[in-house]
């Protein structure tokens, strides 16, 4: 009984997660959702010399912050982290045995019109990423796009190469932003400290970990570890609230109901 009720815990804390980013965040388009081709992504490759563990939550944050730009354009419908990872879970793609499951087949499971793939590595202070948005029902890549810079830059509006990213895929699957909307994608951050962003997508994978776990001790442990990353994050940067979104969601939460 308790295990079960740990598990709805953090199912319920993913459909927290995803209700609040769909909810919340303001569109430029006023296109109807339906009406929207679907977006998914797959966690980034992280193909860092030795993978070095301090960027590694990067493979979650990159793709999770495009698909906010997407979505934030209003002229795509997206399938957040959260929704992402418990439907990738129900297929059982974790007990597969490949590293990662196939793009297309993938995006047919979820019902996805796209599908965001890429890669980084960080060397020296630069990092280096790209991505692609690949058809699922053809295959074929729409749009494919590589940018380098700065580490430090990856958060600063007018130098960001993760926003330039953005908006290069944007402009390669056709879509039409004016000037002041361009101009609006590329100053929007929740977060301008590295630091803050990292951990925050730490507690989340975290957290993400913890639901598919059988074991209550070692789900409990988990949890915990991301409250510790939600706070770093918070401390880190106290303007950043989806760190402390997270927090507030997570009260009472190592408390399962009776």
């Amino acid at each position: 009984m308790i295990k079960k009720c740990v598990r709805y815990w953090g199912y319920f804390f993913l459909l927290l997660m995803v209700v609040s980013c769909t909810s919340e965040r303001k569109t430029l388009r006023q296109i109807p959702t339906e009406k929207r081709p679907t977006l998914v992504f797959l966690d980034f490759e992280n193909n860092s010399p030795g993978q070095p563990t301090h960027f590694a939550s990067l493979r979650r944050a990159i793709p999770d912050l495009i698909l906010s730009d997407f979505q934030t354009s209003g002229l795509f419908r997206v399938l957040r982290s959260s929704d992402r990872t418990r439907l990738v879970q129900e297929l059982s793609y974790q007990h597969s045995g490949m590293t990662g499951p196939d793009p297309i087949k993938y995006g047919k499971q979820l019902n996805a019109d796209l599908v965001l793939t890429g890669s980084f590595s960080t060397i020296d202070g630069v990092v280096s990423i790209t991505a692609r948005v690949t058809d699922v029902a053809t295959g074929q890549v729409l749009a494919s796009h590589t940018v380098a810079g700065p580490t430090r830059n990856v958060l600063l509006p007018g130098v960001s190469p993760l926003k330039q990213l953005s908006l290069t895929l944007l402009a390669n699957l056709g879509t039409s932003l004016n000037n002041s909307e361009e101009e609006i994608l590329a100053d929007s951050f929740e977060t301008r400290e590295m630091s803050a962003l990292l951990s925050n997508y730490e507690g989340e994978i975290l957290m993400e970990k913890a639901s598919a776990r059988e074991e209550e001790d070692a789900a409990t442990d988990l949890r915990k570890e991301a409250r510790k990353e939600f706070e770093k994050a918070a401390q880190a940067d106290p303007d950043y609230e989806r760190p402390r979104r997270n927090l507030r969601r997570m009260a009472g939460f190592l408390t399962p109901p009776l």
